[in-house]
């Protein structure tokens, strides 16, 4: 797992910022470390998104990381490393919980099976890359991973499976409840629980969870909430996701797990062909898939909390395909195949992260600012203030971005949202991040690029083809004009 940890940070560190859908659980780790009791402080007060989540994953994460911030603000660092150290311990913990999972699920298998797990882990780009940030979706996965491998061990009793996985739909992500059921119907069909044990270890689960859940948030949103039963309404009985974009029915099946899992698609099927256990994963994993695809609104990420059954399928089949099958002309052409897949899947996983690397503008607008505010020697006892408009707040501008004190000039920062382009003038922004290029009473002074798309060198198979001769990249990728940042005219 050591391997797995470290390609996620690498990912950390060539990718800093976070984006708008991260936004919930950033904020709330930042104004758990540096507000602490004084919620009327906090970011989801000002802005509180269209529903609540839970603040108890983001506590969790900000009480191991509080050594880590004392210490970074005595030695006067940006705020941005404690943010890291928060993301380097969210991986850690996703990293732990796929551990628990193999350990359970390899029980009766060889160590290669295990070994081809993590490897297969590790060439996905999805898993790899969203493993630190602090999506809902990513501290489910954990949780779902654990409960995973206790069902998936005969061993193991099945109160513990159903009880974190309970537990997991009801604080982080109520869809779970689809896996909770599919699980406690396997384990009915199975024998490994009775009915109304089954029932009885599912209701104390819930109302646990619900105490610790209600309780803990009803404080800080400052009235009495579930938050994942509000989701629940909204996505369900409302059916509200579907205005942030329609995917067909089939969009998982066609296009999210074959960009998620690359070769491990099709070895996932050929591991539940082969292995038994897998088998009843892939049952599972493909009964989450299907129930979820009736829900109009769909995002690859929904799906994260399945991805230790599909890997584990998918290992099976890689180990039986290389270490169990006899080497017959047709198992070779197979074996070649797969390779090609593998080395194919590389290359995705290469070509993503450098697209996704030179996507988050509003970060790089930030650190460009504060370097200007450092270079331009104000005197101290100059207050800035900066705006921050949606775009620059949705891709990679955060509180841990937003330092109040710049080479010791205090900065104030808004994100006043509905502003005209006459407006900023009036209010007396010192500095803009904005993504329109010109705004009167105020000059441009830098431009930041973001990606924009990828394309063949020299726009074409055969140009490529002569940039590789040449010992070239046979791509090229292509950025545009994304935020600007604007200084008032004096």
């Amino acid at each position: 797992m050591l391997l797995l940890f470290l390609v996620a940070l690498g990912h950390l560190a060539l990718a800093p910022f976070t984006k708008v859908e991260e936004s919930f659980n950033v904020q709330a780790v930042h104004d758990v470390l540096y507000f602490g009791s004084q919620i009327e402080n906090y970011d989801h007060i000002e802005f509180p998104g269209v529903v609540p989540r839970t603040f108890l994953g983001s506590l969790c994460v900000s009480f191991l990381v509080k050594p880590f911030q004392l210490i970074i603000d005595m030695n006067g660092l940006p705020k941005l490393y404690v943010l890291a150290c928060a993301r380097v311990t969210l991986a850690a913990l996703i990293c732990m919980a796929f551990w628990v999972f193999l350990k359970h699920a390899v029980q009766g298998y060889p160590r290669r099976v295990s070994w081809a797990f993590i490897f297969v882990c590790m060439s996905q780009f999805h898993l790899t890359f969203y493993m630190s940030r602090l999506l809902p979706n990513t501290l489910a996965m954990g949780l779902t991973a654990i409960g995973l491998g206790y069902w998936a061990d005969p061993s193991s009793s099945p109160w513990k499976s159903i009880a974190t996985l309970t537990c997991t739909a009801m604080i982080f992500r109520c869809d779970q409840i689809l896996l909770v059921g599919l699980v406690g119907i396997h384990m009915l069909m199975t024998g490994r629980v009775g009915l109304v044990r089954g029932v009885s270890i599912g209701i104390i689960s819930i109302m646990l969870s619900l105490v610790c859940t209600v309780c803990v948030d009803s404080i800080f949103w400052r009235r009495w909430l579930w938050p994942e039963g509000e989701v629940l309404w909204f996505n369900t009985a409302l059916n509200k996701s579907k205005d942030w974009g329609v995917s067909p029915w089939h969009w998982y099946f066609t296009s999210a797990l074959p960009r998620m899992l690359h070769i491990s698609y099709p070895l996932s099927f050929l591991g539940a062909l082969l292995d038994s256990r897998s088998r009843s994963m892939m049952v599972i994993a493909c009964g989450f898939v299907l129930l979820y695809s009736f829900l109009a609104h769909k995002e690859v990420r929904f799906l994260f909390p399945s991805l230790p059954l599909w890997n584990f399928s998918a290992a099976m089949g890689l180990y039986k395909l290389f270490y169990v099958s006899k080497s017959t002309r047709v198992i070779r052409v197979i074996r070649a195949s797969v390779l090609g897949g593998i080395f194919l899947g590389l290359l995705l996983h290469g070509v993503s992260s450098v697209a996704s690397y030179n996507n988050y503008p509003g970060g790089d607008a930030m650190i460009t600012l504060q370097r200007h505010i450092e270079d331009r020697h104000i005197p101290d006892n100059v207050s800035l203030s900066v705006h921050i408009d949606t775009l620059a707040a949705t891709t990679g501008v955060s509180r841990f971005l937003q330092e109040p004190n710049i080479a010791g000039i205090h900065v104030e920062y808004s994100k006043q949202e509905g502003l005209s382009l006459d407006a900023y003038r009036h209010h007396s922004f010192d500095y803009l991040l904005n993504e329109h290029p010109d705004i009167p009473g105020y000059t441009l002074i830098d431009t930041i690029q973001a990606f924009h798309a990828v394309q063949l060198c020299g726009a074409g198979i055969r140009g490529a083809i002569q940039c590789m001769l040449a010992l070239k990249a046979p791509l090229e990728f292509i950025s545009k004009d994304t935020l600007y940042i604007h200084q008032l005219n004096r």
